[in-house]
């Protein structure tokens, strides 16, 4: 369990052998997401992840890759995703060839300071940031390559 913790804080280069993973290619298309959210529940029920654990990861994930077909501009792209079960965290990773964008270099949004100042959008970084830790952004022969790791809660009987 420590070494887990150490590598999900400290080197990325690692977790190709370690634990269970799991990968998804989809194309760039917001109908695909549905293939998304059940490869995460999938992914949650195989490996008897809490609910909580299922909430956030999907959260995160919808959230970033809405963010690359939103903004990546490859409108016939394909955005490959993976998540390696580590025993405190999940390492995922996000991979596209849109244009380069590094999400650890955004400032946090302003909270609004009424609801009538409130505007719906925005926020998608704001709550990736928020839900993981360790995020770490490299452009690498024309992809995006984003890593970063989420905290881990088990459904134990």
């Amino acid at each position: 369990m420590i070494l887990g913790f150490f590598l999900c804080h400290h080197n990325f280069d690692f977790f190709e052998t370690i634990n269970i993973k799991s990968t998804l290619t989809i194309f760039n298309n917001h109908l695909q997401i549905i293939l998304l959210e059940k490869w995460v529940q999938n992914f949650v029920h195989s490996n008897k992840l809490s609910d909580r654990t299922g909430f956030n990861l999907e959260l995160v994930l919808t959230e970033a890759v809405t963010n690359v077909m939103d903004y990546g501009k490859q409108p016939e792209g394909k955005i490959e995703i993976s998540c390696t079960l580590l025993h405190e965290c999940i390492l995922i990773e996000i991979i596209d060839a849109g244009i380069p964008f590094d999400p650890t270099q955004v400032k946090p949004a302003d909270r609004p300071q009424t609801l009538e100042d409130a505007t719906p959008g925005g926020l998608g970084i704001h709550l990736i940031h928020h839900y993981t830790y360790n995020m770490h952004y490299q452009r690498k022969n024309g992809r995006n390559i984003l890593r970063m790791c989420l905290p881990v809660q088990y459904n134990f009987p």
